[in-house]
C-alpha cells in the first residue's frame, strides 16, 4: 500500500505538470489540422493540378525575369562579361609571347603568308594566260601563213 501511496502522490504532482503539456499539444495539433485543412481546401479550390502547374511555372518565370532585369544582376554579368575578355586576352597575349620566344609561327603569321602567296598565285596564273593568249595568236598567225604557202 505504500507503493499505491506513492504513485497517487507522483501522480498529484505529474497532474499540474501534465496539464500545460497536453494543453500545448492539443492546441498544436488543432492548429496544424486547422493549417492542412486550409491547404487542402486550396488546393481544392484550385482544381486542375497543371492549372496549379501553369500558375506556378508562370509565377517563377515573372520571378526571374524580375531578377535577371535587375540592375544588380546586370551589374555582375557586365563585370563577369569584362573579366571574361580580359582573361582572354591576356591568354592571346601569353600565348604569343611565348611563340615568339620559341620561333613558332602564329595564326596571324601563317594568315599574312597565306595572303601573299595567294596574291603571288594570281599574278603567276594571269601571266601564264597572257602566254597562252599570245602563243596561240602566233600559233594561228604560223598555221595561216603555212596553209597560203601550201596553196
Amino acid at each position: 500500500m505504500a507503493g499505491n501511496s506513492s504513485d497517487s502522490a507522483a501522480g498529484a504532482t505529474a497532474g499540474p505538470l501534465k496539464n500545460p503539456l497536453v494543453d500545448m499539444w492539443t492546441e498544436y495539433l488543432q492548429q496544424s489540422g486547422n493549417q492542412s485543412r486550409a491547404v487542402l481546401e486550396g488546393m481544392a479550390a484550385m482544381g486542375d493540378p497543371q492549372k496549379l502547374q501553369q500558375r506556378i511555372l508562370e509565377s517563377l518565370a515573372e520571378s526571374f525575369d524580375q531578377f535577371m532585369r535587375s540592375p544588380a544582376f546586370l551589374e555582375a554579368m557586365r563585370q563577369n562579361l569584362k573579366m571574361m575578355t580580359d582573361m582572354k586576352k591576356l591568354q592571346d597575349q601569353m600565348i604569343e609571347d611565348t611563340a615568339r620566344h620559341f620561333g613558332v609561327p602564329l595564326a596571324s603569321d601563317i594568315h599574312g603568308l597565306f595572303e601573299r602567296l595567294n596574291g603571288v598565285e594570281h599574278a603567276i596564273l594571269s601571266r601564264l594566260q597572257s602566254i597562252e593568249t599570245r602563243l596561240e595568236a602566233l600559233e594561228s598567225k604560223r598555221r595561216g601563213g603555212s596553209a597560203a604557202a601550201n596553196q
